[in-house]
């Protein structure tokens, strides 16, 4: 028969290697979002050619960091393109009916 406590002892520490792993997701995570890119990474990650990445920077419809040359925060790109998302049908159809809720006459 196994002993309770060595039982206990290894799932606390395959709890441990577990929060331990999370964690270094987390950091990588974090690290990453705060990652420079270039100009030549940012098109690459958008599958856009570089003058079109110079494009947007001109008429400042990109986010972007002119020191010397041009960088980008990949947060940052990823929130701009979140801004393009199209609403689903059923988006769009409860914002209607929040819409026609607000707007409708009170009875008195």
């Amino acid at each position: 028969m196994e002993n309770p406590f060595e039982i206990i002892l290894n799932k606390l520490n395959a709890i441990e290697n577990s929060i331990s792993q999370l964690q270094n997701q987390l950091n990588n995570h974090s690290s990453t979002e705060q990652e420079l890119m270039t100009v030549s990474e940012v098109a690459d990650y958008l599958h856009l050619t570089k003058s079109a990445i110079y494009g947007l920077v001109q008429r400042r419809e990109i986010p972007v960091i002119k020191k010397s040359r041009l960088y980008f925060l990949k947060k940052e790109i990823n929130e701009w393109l979140l801004t393009f998302r199209q609403k689903t049908n059923a988006e769009l159809t409860e914002e209607v009916d929040e819409l026609l809720v607000r707007m409708r006459p009170k009875n008195n």
